[in-house]
């Protein structure tokens, strides 16, 4: 895959990739605030006793987990740690849930591996994950036919804009994703 150009379609200089091989290993711990990543051994790992467990189930290939959008019912969404965004909604999930109905929105792009692609950038009061509700969440509604994941079971893409305000532990052997709020 060709680093460089998913660089200058993002902004940002992408010096390598952490494959899923790693994740599949070992317990990975990240802790956003310290900008500190560690590799644990997962027979011998202890979630933390303030860490709330989430179910991150292996699903066409991705790891999702539940999330509810301003008190929906709870979808599953792509864990992406490659995704800068806050949150990506398919189509799937919001044109049926009727979201650009009634709310302020711009058209923009986003970019990552597939090149840039056109959204509609929304704001949703509340986004709840494990139990923790992150209020005024900036939200990318993708259009129909640009999303990388066509899917009707995985309802979109929760990355690092969301992620980045918990401590995050993935043990994927255990299906299993600890969240610390900061």
């Amino acid at each position: 895959m060709d680093l460089e150009k998913i660089g200058e379609t993002v902004g940002v200089a992408i010096e390598a990739i952490l494959g899923q091989e790693v994740f599949n290993e070992y317990a990975v711990d990240i802790d956003f605030d310290r900008h500190l990543i560690s590799f644990r051994n997962r027979k011998a790992f202890s979630p933390p006793l303030t860490a709330t467990r989430v179910p991150l189930d292996a699903m066409l290939g991705n790891r999702v987990l539940p999330i509810r959008v301003e008190g929906r019912l709870s979808v599953p969404v792509i864990f992406d740690l490659g995704n800068g965004s806050a949150l990506d909604l398919f189509p799937s999930y919001w044109e049926p849930q009727q979201l650009l109905r009634d709310r302020q929105c711009e058209n923009s792009e986003t970019g990552g591996a597939g090149g840039k692609q056109p959204v509609h950038k929304c704001v949703f009061q509340s986004v709840s994950i494990g139990g923790t509700v992150v209020k005024d969440v900036v939200a990318n509604l993708t259009s129909p036919g640009a999303t990388t994941e066509n899917s009707e079971m995985i309802k979109g893409n929760v990355g690092v804009g969301i992620l980045s305000r918990f401590r995050v532990i993935t043990d994927y052997a255990d299906n299993a994703l600890y969240l610390i709020a900061h």
